[in-house]
C-alpha cells in the first residue's frame, strides 16, 4: 500500500496501553532523522487514525510475529502498545488483542471440550 494522500498525525506512545488496529501496510515518511517506516493505525476506542513509527526494535520484532500470524499482512492486526517507562528512549511493550468474536469462540470451544 502507498502512503495516504493526507498526512496523518504522528502517534505518541506513552506508558498506558493504547489499543490499535493496523489500517495499512508499511510505508515510509520523511522525518527529522531521515526516512522512517510507519503504519497507519486506528485507535480502537476513539477511531482516531494516526501514523505509528515502527522502526524501534522493541516494536518491530513483536509486530513481525503478529504479521506472520496474520498471513504475512500488517493490515488488520490488532494490538496494544505502551512504553515501559516515561523516558524518551524507553522500549515498547506490545500485546496482541484477541477480538471479542474469537474470544467467545475460544470460550465456547473450551466449555464444549470440558463436557
Amino acid at each position: 500500500m502507498h502512503e495516504p494522500s493526507v498526512r496523518l498525525p504522528r502517534m505518541v506512545v506513552g506508558t498506558s496501553y493504547i489499543e490499535l488496529v493496523v489500517m495499512s501496510e508499511p510505508y515510509v515518511v520523511y522525518a527529522r532523522l531521515g526516512y522512517m517506516p510507519v503504519l497507519s493505525v486506528q485507535r480502537v476506542k476513539s477511531e482516531e487514525t494516526e501514523e505509528l513509527i515502527i522502526a524501534p526494535k522493541s516494536l518491530s520484532e513483536p509486530l513481525e510475529s503478529l504479521r506472520q500470524a496474520n498471513k504475512g499482512n500488517f493490515t488488520g492486526i490488532q494490538f496494544a502498545v505502551r512504553k515501559k517507562s516515561s523516558e524518551r528512549t524507553s522500549s515498547c511493550e506490545v500485546s496482541p488483542i484477541v477480538s471479542e468474536r474469537i474470544s467467545k469462540l475460544g470460550y465456547i470451544f473450551s466449555v464444549y471440550k470440558l463436557r
